[in-house]
């Protein structure tokens, strides 16, 4: 007759190796040569990100061969000749970064308007949409523009005057145009901007479920139970590992069965879709991308003794 197995369910155990925070440390990294327009630095963090660093705009009047790293920042001076020129430093990641966070340092003005410094930030997310950032609120700027992502210097100059910019959810890349509010003189005075490390936190949603379609099981019969595990990112979650032990009184029935979709692996290391299967309890190190998902199918069988539950 039908029985209820207590613990008939799987003993289920999903396991993901340490993401570590992430910094561009520009002191530690540079930017070599002084007064090059892009830069790249790989293998930062893990998972491993690359960040492109590109300065385009009105490279011209960039000043003090900058580009340069100077004490533990990145240095833009600028001369421009009209109001409405700017620069535009871009940072593109290659893989999403979450509660990325900076310092920008030196936005201020002339005593007589001769320049005065704005920065628009935006980024982008995810999927490629506009995403803006939290700036926090200071003495020696305003804040402004529809998405409140525009920086205006207040006060004179103070290279220490720092502005907090983060974004909260995961980007690809940020954005920073660089030049002066339309208050300032008709040809701006020279000018100077720092940008501070870049900070963020690495993280993979995961979420597994399990499903036998199944409430009641007959000893000596059979049931399938199915094991899904999705990664929701925004990082991948590389060498995850999934552990399976069943419970007493039931058995493998053959072989377990992994495929993978979305880019995922069964077996980590392996090219995206690769599939496997095995014996006995599932200890398996899986790779799943965002949007990613992993699909075991394990074949059970059910001792015809109820006392072996």
């Amino acid at each position: 007759m039908p029985v209820n197995i207590l613990g008939g369910a799987l003993l289920l155990i999903l396991s993901l190796p340490a993401l570590a925070d992430g910094t561009l440390d520009w002191s530690a990294l540079g930017w070599s040569p002084d007064g090059s327009l892009s830069q790249s630095y790989p293998d930062l963090a893990a998972p491993v990100v690359t960040i492109d660093a590109t300065v385009s705009g009105n490279t011209p009047a960039m000043a003090s061969n900058t580009p340069l790293v100077s004490g533990a920042n990145l240095v833009i001076a600028a001369d421009h000749m009209l109001v409405g020129q700017s620069l535009d430093i871009e940072l593109v990641f290659s893989i999403p970064l979450v509660d990325l966070q900076l310092n920008i340092y030196d936005i201020d003005r002339g005593t007589t308007m001769t320049w005065i410094d704005e920065l628009t930030i935006t980024a982008t997310d995810l999927d490629g949409n506009a995403a803006f950032p939290v700036i926090a609120p200071g003495s020696h700027y305003s804040v402004t523009g529809t998405n409140d992502n525009v920086v205006t210097g207040l006060d004179t100059t103070d290279f220490t005057a720092v502005t907090p910019v983060s974004f909260p959810q995961a980007i690809r890349s940020v954005q920073i145009r660089y030049g002066n509010n339309s208050a300032a003189m008709a040809n701006p005075a020279y000018q100077v901007i720092a940008i501070g490390d870049l900070d963020w936190r690495n993280e993979a949603d995961l979420s597994l479920v399990k499903d036998d379609s199944q409430v009641f099981y007959t000893p000596g019969g059979n049931a399938t139970y199915t094991l899904t595990v999705e990664n929701a990112g925004p990082n991948a979650a590389n060498g995850a590992v999934v552990s399976d032990t069943l419970p007493a009184g039931t058995r493998i029935d053959g072989n377990w069965t992994c495929l993978a979709s979305g880019g995922a692996s069964c077996i980590s290391g392996s090219p995206p879709g690769t599939a496997t299967s095995g014996t006995g309890n599932i200890n398996q190190s899986v790779d799943i991308p965002r949007n990613g998902r992993v699909v075991f199918t394990i074949p059970i069988t059910f001792s015809s003794n109820p006392a072996d539950y």
